[in-house]
């Protein structure tokens, strides 16, 4: 076998030049600043890691403590197409190694969003200073009001502002609104989140003197707007979660039959579910707090299959095309390694919850968790997700939902 000389200047061309299908694609390795540019010419930033490797780029976008890795790159005409492992999204742009330019898309049944979007390479997600703010180091109550000061909704803002940072979320009673990421410069908070589905900005004028976080603005999306602010309370408290839905007086049980994505018929009356402990999630390939829940689903069936705990994911989804649904369905299925059965329930239109699943009373939130124990009775029902990124909230609920199912799972 002979050997093959490479030179350094060739080594760092082929670090530098990702070949896709046969072609080239130049982007240079670092942290990059994405924007995504609304219609009145707000920015939404987020910052991501590109790495060029022999096998292909990776791009990681970074927000707070969470990563999403995408690897999909393809060369269309002049263009790349970079498509997101989840949510139907993607974006669409030209690059040269430290520029890209083009627009973000998430597909959507009744019309795409789509959202012109920008990247330099070796750029901060804000331009100002961070500075420390110990005192937003807590619990906030949030109200939120539309742009007219008509309606309101209530939430839990919890922030923690480190040396080089402030992270956080707000919680509702549907779920929480994952990882933000900002700085304050002394006189305002500015954070940020894009994870293919979310694109938030966070806007608000904080005084650490008086504890007061006020004139605060909301940006969701390519043209979504709200006020809101903010009073300091250690015991800002929700809804309970497990009283929200409930069965329909005179039910105990939950009855349903729902094709998978091989089309077979899946019902609780399967030998395979038969004196076991269930649990039904009710999600959706599209939404992002039922992607953090099936991450836990997914580990506590590795833990607790074995002594006797079945899994069954109904998903509504947006498409009303079964085979847009099916790929949307089994791409989700494969990325976060799900061994539980995933089945095609059926749409998100108002309604059709309670047409798939008549017992139910005041559903409200996707996803929206059911413990029915090894006789067929429905024992807990929990209602929205918190979520990694609201920190002790998810410690909690992680606790107390597993010593729930340990004793259904102990009942003889």
């Amino acid at each position: 076998m002979k050997k093959i000389k490479i030179s350094l200047a060739l080594v760092l061309v082929m670090l530098l030049t990702t070949v896709v299908f046969g072609q080239k694609i130049n982007i240079s390795s670092g942290k990059w600043k994405g924007s995504l540019i609304r219609n009145e010419e707000i920015s939404i930033p987020f910052v991501f890691d590109i790495e060029t490797k022999q096998l292909g780029i990776i791009m990681n976008i970074i927000n707070a403590e969470d990563t999403i890795s995408v690897n999909n790159f393809r060369l269309i005409g002049d263009s790349v197409l970079i498509t997101l492992p989840f949510f139907d999204a993607e974006f669409m742009v030209k690059v040269s190694a430290t520029k890209m330019k083009g627009r973000w898309t998430r597909h959507l049944p009744k019309g795409n969003t789509s959202i012109p979007f920008e990247a330099s390479i070796n750029q901060t997600r804000f331009d100002e200073i961070h500075k420390i703010a110990p005192s937003l180091n807590n619990t906030w109550d949030v109200k939120f009001f539309d742009t007219a000061f008509k309606d309101s909704s209530d939430a839990i803002g919890k922030f923690q502002s480190t040396p080089t940072k402030i992270t956080g979320t707000f919680l509702t009673s549907t779920g929480d609104y994952r990882f933000l990421e900002g700085v304050f410069d002394g006189e305002k908070i500015r954070l940020s989140t894009f994870d293919g589905s979310h694109a938030y900005l966070v806007i608000a004028d904080f005084n650490p003197q008086n504890n007061m976080i006020s004139n605060g603005i909301f940006y969701s999306g390519l043209n979504n707007k709200e006020f809101w602010n903010a009073s300091f309370n250690p015991k800002a408290a929700l809804p309970d979660a497990e009283k929200l839905t409930f069965l329909k007086q005179g039910f105990e049980s939950i009855q349903f039959e729902f094709p998978d994505l091989n089309n077979k018929p899946i019902t609780l009356e399967d030998p395979r579910f038969k004196g076991k402990v269930v649990l039904l999630q009710i999600m959706g390939s599209w939404c992002p707090n039922c992607l953090d829940e099936s991450k836990l689903m997914t580990s506590i069936y590795q833990q607790y299959q074995s002594s006797g705990l079945e899994i069954i994911g109904l998903c509504f989804e947006k498409s009303e095309d079964i085979n847009i649904v099916k790929k949307n369905i089994a791409n989700f299925k494969n990325q976060l390694n799900i061994t539980y059965p995933l089945v095609i329930a059926g749409n998100t239109q108002k309604g059709s919850v309670n047409k798939a699943l008549p017992m139910l009373a005041n559903f409200v939130a996707f996803p929206t968790l059911i413990i029915i124990d090894k006789n067929g009775k429905v024992r807990n029902i929990h209602t929205g997700y918190s979520g990694p990124a609201t920190g002790i909230y998810f410690a909690e609920f992680k606790d107390h939902f597993i010593a729930i199912l340990e004793k259904y799972l102990n009942e003889k």
